[in-house]
């Protein structure tokens, strides 16, 4: 193979796969867990290393991947409970994890540069006090965003995906899409999210 190439939290194409296999001769690892993602990892068309598992987030895949053995960094593990969808599930709403998870997220989405050179000190730090310093920092962007997100309510408009009508905002920044959706789930739970 003349280089890698690996994909992070994302599954290309299979025919981008197979042009990077076959013409540009690289060994091509992916590493994901979207269920969006989930067809092309069963249906290997060519042959390209595959990572797959929804029981982890892509964080934490790739610390299994790259650290094997090591237990993952708290950060690191709170990212993965964040992306897994944990914090809106009944079961966690309003504990610490859940809390944190929001907070950590917040934080890293909105105060850092996304570079591995900004994100890996905080993910890899065993020193709590910088670590409450990103949760106290993201807990102030959290009620800021929740705050946000709850005046905007009123202007959630109904939609058709998949067949659904479900209630949706247009507009929203990337950064809070996932915690606006999980509000509107609360408010309507008789959507067929």
């Amino acid at each position: 193979p003349r280089g890698q190439v690996t994909y992070h939290d994302y599954t290309t194409p299979p025919s981008i796969l197979e042009k990077l296999i076959t013409e540009m001769q690289c060994r091509v690892l992916v590493i994901d867990h979207h269920d969006t993602a989930k067809k092309i990892h069963e249906e290997r068309l060519v042959p390209w290393e595959s990572i797959f598992a929804q029981s982890s987030s892509g964080a934490g895949l790739a610390w299994q991947h790259y650290f094997p053995g090591q237990e993952m960094p708290y950060a690191v593990g709170m990212v993965q409970f964040r992306d897994l969808g944990r914090p809106w599930h009944p079961e966690f709403q309003g504990k610490p994890s859940a809390v944190n998870a929001l907070d950590f997220h917040a934080y890293l989405m909105r105060c850092l540069p996304r570079t591995p050179e900004a994100w890996t000190p905080v993910l890899m730090t065993p020193i709590i006090s910088d670590l409450v310093v990103a949760l106290n920092t993201g807990a102030i962007l959290t009620a800021q965003d929740r705050a946000m997100i709850e005046a905007a309510s009123p202007t959630a408009v109904k939609i058709q995906i998949g067949g659904q009508i479900v209630p949706a905002f247009i507009g929203f920044p990337a950064s809070l899409v996932s915690d606006a959706l999980n509000h509107l789930l609360q408010i309507h739970p008789e959507a067929p999210f």
